[in-house]
C-alpha cells in the first residue's frame, strides 16, 4: 500500500481543513439567520402592538367627543343637560342614554342620535322629565362644571363604529362591548 505523495497529503489535508472552515461558516450561517429572523418576528410584534394601541387610542378619542354638562340658558334662564359632541370626525353618536342628578332625584336621558354639534335639553320639573332637544351656540349656555345638586353620573352611548361606550367622572370612557 503507497501512501501517496507530498502534494495528495498537502491536497487532503487542505480538503479537510476547506471542509471544517465551510462547516464553521454554515453553521455561523445559521444562527445569524436565527438571530434575523428572532429579530424579524420581535419587530413585527412590535409593530402590531404599536398599531393596537393607537387604534385603541383613536377610539377613545373618538368616544371622548361625547359629553354632557348641567347649563343654563342666558335669555330663559331655563335649566337642562348641554349634550356636546364637538369631534373633528363629524361623529353621530347613537343609542344615547344620560344618567343625570337634579337634587335629590336622578333623571335619565335618552337620545337615538347626537349629530355633531350643542344640544341643550331642558329639564322640566323634578324628577319627571325632559323638553325636546335644541341646537345652541356655545354662547348661549353658561356651563355648570361643578355642583353637588346637579351632576352628569354616567353617559352610555354607541359610537359610529358599532361600539358600545360607558363613561363616568372617575373612569372617563370605558369600551363595554356590545349593547345587550
Amino acid at each position: 500500500m503507497e501512501l501517496g505523495t507530498l502534494a495528495e497529503w498537502a491536497g487532503a489535508i487542505a480538503a479537510v481543513i476547506g471542509t471544517l472552515i465551510s462547516l464553521f461558516a454554515l453553521s455561523y450561517a445559521r444562527k445569524a439567520n436565527e438571530t434575523a429572523e428572532a429579530t424579524r418576528r420581535e419587530s413585527q410584534a412590535a409593530n402590531k402592538e404599536a398599531h393596537d394601541l393607537e387604534a385603541q387610542r383613536d377610539k377613545r378619542l373618538l368616544a371622548g367627543s361625547l359629553q354632557a354638562w348641567w347649563a343654563k340658558k342666558h335669555d330663559e334662564n331655563t335649566w337642562g343637560v348641554l349634550v356636546a359632541n364637538l369631534g373633528q370626525a363629524g361623529t353621530v353618536f347613537r343609542d344615547v342614554t344620560i344618567t343625570a342628578k337634579v337634587n335629590e332625584y336622578r333623571k335619565v336621558l335618552d337620545l337615538q342620535v347626537v349629530p355633531p354639534g350643542l344640544l341643550f335639553v331642558e329639564s322640566t320639573a323634578a324628577g319627571s322629565g325632559w323638553g325636546l332637544p335644541a341646537a345652541v351656540e356655545p354662547h348661549e349656555c353658561d356651563y355648570l362644571a361643578k355642583s353637588s345638586k346637579h351632576e352628569i353620573t354616567r353617559i352610555d352611548f354607541t359610537d359610529q363604529l358599532g361600539v358600545h361606550w360607558s363613561w363616568d367622572p372617575d373612569r372617563g370612557p370605558t369600551e363595554v362591548g356590545l349593547p345587550e
